[in-house]
């Protein structure tokens, strides 16, 4: 792999972790605000497919990791 395909990989990964954390904060704020409302019901959705987002982010960090090996 080359040096701007390695970089492309990373800047893909950099773009596809930055929506990650964007979408873990919004379901974290909408958990925080379920718990200032005691809504049981909307905590629950709002963790709803939080396992997933930590996956994705789990495999771009795999992705990075092997890219920073091959130096």
């Amino acid at each position: 792999m080359t040096e701007k395909e390695r970089l492309e990989v990373i800047k893909h990964s950099y773009e596809v972790l930055q929506g990650l954390v964007k979408d873990l904060t919004e379901r974290v704020k909408d958990a925080q605000e379920g718990v200032d409302t005691s809504a049981q019901n909307l905590i629950m959705g709002s963790l709803y497919g939080i396992d997933g987002t930590a996956e994705r982010i789990k495999n771009v960090y795999v992705v990075m990791t092997y890219l920073h090996q091959g130096k």
